[in-house]
């Protein structure tokens, strides 16, 4: 899932020549991370972490891959940056409100740090497969990989999850 956060960082330099431009584009996604992180716990009680993280995949997903379609125009990527970065705030309150509900209280530190091996995974995986698809096929491969890669995750999710045992 954290493919999505760190793609425009492997692409960047394909994109921009402007340090300051890159620097900004970086912070794009934290503006909406920082802004959007009390919003989506309170989505995540309200509506349930499995409804709210299957919205969410699906907005990060669809902007990383409407970033191909920016043409490189600064405003029109930072917005989705932005986007994506509210979209990725509501995955530890949706996260922390399943496992709230659904792994019992001795389980929950040792669950919660398997199931946080997803974004040093997805990082990783990222740096190391987004190089070689910006060389071989340009930067918008790499928005687009990320994309899919989310939404086929998003549609198992969905099929398999709940927020409450009992609808299970």
């Amino acid at each position: 899932l954290y493919m999505a956060r760190t793609n425009v960082s492997v692409a960047i330099g394909a994109m921009f020549s402007s340090d300051a431009a890159e620097g900004r584009m970086l912070a794009a996604f934290y503006c909406g991370y920082f802004a959007f992180q009390t919003p989506a716990g309170w989505l995540a009680s309200h509506f349930g972490g499995s409804r709210v993280l299957t919205a969410a995949v699906a907005v990060w997903s669809l902007a990383s891959a409407a970033s191909c379609f920016t043409r490189g125009a600064f405003a029109a990527l930072f917005a989705l940056r932005v986007l994506v970065g509210c979209a990725e705030a509501c995955c530890y309150p949706s996260m922390a409100q399943l496992v709230s509900v659904w792994i019992p209280t001795s389980e929950r530190s040792s669950s919660w740090a398997f199931i946080t091996t997803g974004e040093p995974a997805g990082t990783v995986l990222m740096l190391l497969l987004g190089p070689f698809l910006l060389a071989s096929t340009g930067w918008r491969s790499v928005f687009l990989v990320s994309a899919a890669c989310g939404l086929a995750w998003m549609v198992a999710f969905a099929s398999f999850a709940t927020s409450d045992p009992a609808r299970h």
